[in-house]
């Protein structure tokens, strides 16, 4: 009789138990509701993935920006440089550049002329050089162009035009080494270093 009444007491409370836990459970999500609506409960902001953690199907599909030096000289607006010959300046064989502000020397400026004049020159045979030559007893006062067997094939003038009574404007000209010198092309000087047909 008393395991019946244990059983029965049991059985009883079942429902009770439910009913509570049912209340427990509805006040719990009122709860919630109520602290969300307030804010307390908003989901944090995850900060945006690092360098280091970014993968590469989450990288964005883009060419690489240019280095800054780069992109400094392609913004920069290309002009025109003026050039003349430093020995006319008091100075040693090279290019004074807009006046002498800048100064291009011998070994540079030959370079730039082998590299990126002469090609451009339709009249001279190709892999010629530059050697420099006296002219009325004054030394480097020349650049003479030679072909691969050291015989002379043109000369060049720098900011002078042979001619037009030796004006001086500033150009690159290459040209006969016969007399009166023939001008076969002039060139420009740009300032990121490289040469315009004129």
């Amino acid at each position: 009789m008393a395991d019946d009444e244990k059983s029965h007491n049991w059985w009883q409370t079942l429902p009770g138990l439910l009913t509570a836990a049912a209340g427990i459970i509805t006040a719990i999500t009122g709860l919630v509701a109520i602290l969300h609506q307030a804010g307390f409960l908003q989901p944090r902001a995850t900060p945006p993935p690092s360098a280091s953690t970014t993968t590469q199907a989450e990288k964005p599909d883009r060419t690489p920006s240019p280095p800054a030096s780069t992109a400094a000289v392609s913004a920069t607006p290309l002009r025109s440089q003026s050039l003349s010959w430093g020995p006319d300046q008091g100075k040693d064989p090279g290019a004074c550049l807009d006046g002498c502000s800048t100064f291009l020397p011998w070994v540079e400026f030959r370079s730039e002329i082998e590299k990126l004049v002469l090609p451009m020159t339709s009249h001279l045979p190709p892999n010629t050089s530059t050697q420099l030559a006296a002219l009325a007893g004054q030394k480097a006062r020349v650049i003479q162009v030679t072909d691969q067997t050291g015989t002379v094939v043109g000369n060049v003038w720098v900011g002078v035009n042979p001619a037009a009574d030796w004006r001086f404007d500033g150009l690159l000209r290459v040209g006969s080494a016969g007399s009166p010198p023939q001008v076969w092309a002039s060139f420009e000087r740009l300032s990121n270093g490289t040469y315009r047909r004129h």
